[in-house]
């Protein structure tokens, strides 16, 4: 994609934080479609836009679309939502949204752009529009709900209104909801559609949307160049099977949540390759026709080759041949992005030979000689795989594909939150299919899956291959001990084998026994109604999963840290233990090992190395722990309803803070010097005129910060002298403070609140924090002097959100909406958001604790 001589972003006199956004994401220059759009959309014309997949059309109306808003808000200082971004599909919705607040990152909470299609409720729906972002992105069908239900208004306030990939919207049977959309929108506004192809269904929509446009269309190759795309063409004779490759598989018949997470999955790097399918069904439409089926045009979206971008794919393998020359440019545009490099493999039987003809004749001109180059193999060197193919293929069978598949469907309907009411109501059919019998697992070709080197080709001997367990599986690889048996051995000992592959079984199931949050350090774990969550932070997984048949609703949960001891309580109807008991759950060991009855309810459970502590009402009872649980000491304290309490992490100096009986009073206990034999009475300070809201112990124990009910000010006291050393303002108006956390090394300090920000402090050289103007203009007195937040970030959640730090200067945010945020910050006092997972539907919300563990 060449660009003109001399063009870059600056030239676009663009905001500098726009401008900062690019840069962070790597764009030297724009692209030919991104240099001929964006002067265009910035005098207000109205576009229809045609460039090849990977060209940088998001880019292209995104860009103009955010400075103007900036322009508007500069001058009115109104909030309202000011542009549409229609999709044809939910993924790309997602995608788009995703790409906006990448540019808008250096601009939250200015610029504000809400996906509605990621929330499946309507309530959460309607909670993201409450706010008034200035960019909506959706689909016809999900925006055009929301206009009925008056749950938005854009007759007033609407600037411009894009509809991406418009070639598709019609075609998936959109027609009707886009004439409807445009009946709800002013007779004044910018249009822009962009396309990858332009087709009578973009001429349609022209004439809907757009009034005198600019017809863009950008004379470059539809795909890259022959030094950029590298593409080889296979005649197939034989179907492939993988040899304990793991692989994720994404195509339309999987629900939105199913496809985004594996999407999210591959693009962060936990999987390396991708199956992905562009058909909705492999019914025929005559089929379709004799059955009287009738497919909802909510789901006509294709998920591989249209839209979806896939981060840094090198390699696009085309198992079945596109019947089309634009399904092969939007599939092979998957690879070869920008200025990346990237190689094409298609296969093709004699059946599929007019659809190979028809390609290269149609793309014939782009490049010179054959583009679509034989794919040469020397047969001699995979002559030692063929046995193994036909015992893959063999395998194979039709029975084998139907019991995968319904194990598919049963995890699916299990993991359904649609259903989740459903089974309540019938137990007995959420214990059916949960007890539904255990697939066979296939044990016979544990051999395919390693490869020993001899039968390796020469030129890939010595690359190193990932090896992986399979699930399904107890152990993926067979040990060289076993080969190297005599066959004597074999015949005349069979003791001896016996106890060589138990020694060996047992080896393999200590490795998988392994502490699970061993190697993490930063980590939040999920009291939830549908059971229990540990999710690590860096890279963001889920690590231990406790589902409600086995733990019931969970109400307070606590992590021995980095460990897989959990102690939890239940309540509720499903609970599967009264909400008077402690307890204690071993991971490895996969079941309950501990049970501690309390005269009251529980309101907070904390763990350490060497104690186990439990909060009553008005109570607290320090345990020794693991082991047989002793009760070591208990005290008496102010009516604590929420819980609040802090244990610090460092297992060297062990401190337990929480409420006194005075209001106001901070009582911290050192555990080390707590004995059966010797009482130790807690430290005493008097933090505030009004009740405690928040505690929180840095990992060393020698700071405590502390909130009260008002949550205007957060106070940090040296626990050795029981003084102050810093006040922070959070703000002026009075708010519930839902957490507050220090860094590792207590540099810094962040904390949440119902206002729905993040704000972050400057712990160790205060002069970071942000002063108040009246200090400036000479005006004294203790609210002019306050110190203000270093940093802070607005989360789109209407939802409690707690948080903690991450490593290199991050801050982990989860609201109980089931939304993870991972930002960034300098001392600079910029704040950016780096991650953003939706890992949890919105009715398994219960409660959320946020932890971290340095090494």
């Amino acid at each position: 994609m060449k660009t003109l001589r001399g063009t870059t972003f600056n030239s676009f006199n663009l905001d500098y934080r726009i401008l900062k956004a690019v840069k962070l994401l790597g764009w030297k220059k724009p692209t030919l479609i991104q240099e001929k759009f964006i002067p265009l959309a910035l005098q207000g014309k109205d576009i229809v836009s045609r460039a090849r997949t990977g060209s940088g059309k998001t880019a292209a109306f995104s860009i103009p679309i955010i400075q103007k808003i900036l322009e508007e808000k500069q001058s009115s200082g109104i909030q309202c939502i000011r542009a549409v971004v229609l999709a044809p599909s939910r993924e790309l919705a997602k995608q788009l949204c995703d790409h906006i607040n990448s540019l808008c990152q250096f601009l939250t909470p200015e610029i504000q752009c809400v996906d509605l299609v990621i929330a499946e409720h309507a309530v959460a729906q309607r909670f993201s529009l409450n706010s008034n972002p200035d960019i909506v992105v959706s689909t016809p069908s999900r925006l055009l709900a929301q206009l009925k239900q008056n749950n938005l208004s854009l007759r007033e306030t609407l600037k411009y209104f894009v509809v991406d990939e418009a070639d598709l919207v019609l075609s998936y049977g959109y027609e009707s909801e886009m004439t409807e959309i445009i009946s709800y929108l002013p007779n004044n506004y910018q249009a822009f559609l962009t396309s990858a192809t332009m087709n009578e269904n973009v001429k349609l929509l022209k004439k809907l949307t757009l009034h005198n446009a600019v017809i863009l269309k950008i004379e470059e190759a539809q795909l890259p160049a022959a030094d950029q795309l590298t593409q080889y063409h296979i005649r197939l004779k034989l179907f492939l099977n993988t040899f304990g490759i793991t692989v994720v598989i994404l195509n339309s018949e999987l629900p939105l949540n199913s496809r985004c997470h594996i999407v999210q999955q591959f693009n962060s790097g936990l999987y390396d390759t991708i199956i992905a399918s562009d058909e909705i069904s492999v019914e025929s439409p005559e089929e379709r026709k004799q059955s009287g089926t009738i497919i909802k045009l909510e789901k006509k979206e294709s998920t591989a080759s249209r839209g979806i971008d896939f981060n840094q794919i090198s390699n696009v393998i085309n198992f079945d041949f596109p019947k089309t020359v634009e399904e092969y440019i939007h599939r092979v545009g998957r690879t070869a992005r920008a200025w990346n490099q990237g190689t094409a493999l298609s296969f093709s039987t004699k059946r599929e030979a007019k659809f190979v003809s028809r390609v290269k004749k149609a793309l014939a001109k782009q490049y010179e000689g054959e583009f679509l180059k034989p794919y040469r193999i020397n047969m001699e060197e995979l002559d030692g795989f063929r046995y193994r193919c036909l015992d893959a293929l063999r395998a194979s069978t039709t029975l084998a594909v139907k019991e995968a598949r319904l194990k598919e469907i049963r995890e699916e309907v299990l993991k359904s939150t649609k259903l989740k009411s459903y089974f309540v109501e019938n137990p007995r059919d959420l214990q059916l299919i949960r007890h539904d019998r255990i697939f066979k697992r296939n044990r016979s070709l544990k051999h395919l899956k390693h490869v020993p080197e001899y039968i390796v080709p020469k030129s890939l001997r010595g690359v190193p291959v990932k090896s992986v367990q399979n699930d399904d599986d107890d152990y993926s690889v067979e040990h060289e001990e076993k080969d190297h048996l005599k066959s004597s051995d074999r015949i005349t000992k069979p003791s001896l084998l016996q106890r060589k592959r138990k020694a060996y079984r047992e080896r393999c199931a200590a490795k998988r026994e392994a502490d699970p949050l061993e190697s993490f350090k930063y980590y939040f774990i999920c009291a939830l109604n549908t059971g229990l969550r540990v999710y690590n932070t860096d890279p963001f997984m889920e690590v231990i999963h406790l589902d409600e048949a086995t733990a019931g609703s969970v109400k307070l949960c606590c992590l021995l840290q980095r460990s897989n001891i959990v102690a939890l309580v239940c309540n509720g109807p499903n609970g599967k233990f009264s909400e008077n008991s402690v307890v204690i759950w071993d991971d490895k060991k996969r079941k309950f090992i501990l049970e501690i009855e309390c005269p009251s309810e529980v309101v907070a459970v904390r763990m350490s190395a060497a104690n186990l502590i439990i909060v009553l009402l008005s109570e607290v009872h320090v345990y020794t722990f693991p082991g047989q649980p002793n009760l070591i000491a208990s005290f008496d304290t102010r009516d604590n309803p929420k819980g609040i309490c802090s244990m610090n992490s460092d297992p060297e100096v062990e401190y337990f803070a929480f409420p006194g009986h005075r209001i106001g009073t901070l009582l911290l206990l050192n555990l080390k010097q707590l004995t059966q034999s010797e009482s130790t009475s807690p430290l005493s300070i008097k933090a505030h005129s009004s009740d405690i809201a928040c505690i929180s112990l840095n990992n060393a124990a020698n700071l405590v910060a502390t909130a009260s009910e008002k949550g205007t000010l957060i106070r940090i006291f040296n626990v050795q002298k029981k003084m102050k050393i810093l006040e922070f303002r959070r703000g002026s108006d009075p708010a519930l403070i839902y957490s507050i956390k220090f860094s590792l090394d207590s540099s810094f300090l962040c904390t949440t609140s119902d206002k729905g920000t993040i704000h972050i402090f400057s712990v160790k050289d205060p002069n970071l924090n942000q002063r108040s103007t009246l200090q400036k203009v000479g005006i004294s007195g203790a609210y002019a002097e306050s110190q203000w937040a270093l940093a802070k970030f607005a989360v789109g959640s209407k939802y409690p959100c707690y948080c903690c730090f991450g490593k290199e200067s991050t801050v982990i945010a989860v609201c109980m909406d089931g939304s993870y945020y991972k930002l960034g910050y300098d001392d600079s006092g910029t704040c950016t958001q780096l991650e953003y997972e939706f890992f949890l539907g919105i009715t398994e919300d219960t409660n959320f604790w946020a932890s971290y563990k340095e090494e």
